[in-house]
C-alpha cells in the first residue's frame, strides 16, 4: 500500500476550501489534514500538522494570501 499524501488547503475562498478536500479525500492517496483562510493560519497549521503538501491560492494583488505569507509558509513547511 502506498503512503498517503498529507495535505493542507489554504485559500481565502470558502467554496475552494470545501470543494478541493471533497475531491481529494475521495482518492485513496490523499488525507486533507487542515484548512486555512489566511496566511497566518496556514503558517501556524503547517507547523502543527506537518503536512507534506500545501495547496494554496497563487498570491495576487489584494489577496489575503500574500507573497510574504507564501514565503513564510514555504520556510515553515518541512517539505520545502
Amino acid at each position: 500500500m502506498c503512503e498517503r499524501n498529507r495535505i493542507l488547503i489554504a485559500d481565502d475562498h470558502a467554496l475552494f476550501r470545501c470543494g478541493i478536500p471533497a475531491l481529494l479525500t475521495s482518492l485513496p492517496a490523499f488525507d486533507v489534514l487542515e484548512q486555512a483562510a489566511m496566511s497566518e493560519e496556514a503558517i501556524s497549521r503547517t507547523a502543527d500538522v506537518q503536512s507534506g503538501v500545501v495547496v494554496m491560492v497563487i498570491p495576487r494583488p489584494g489577496a489575503i494570501m500574500s507573497s510574504l505569507g507564501a514565503a513564510s509558509l514555504r520556510a515553515t513547511c518541512a517539505c520545502a
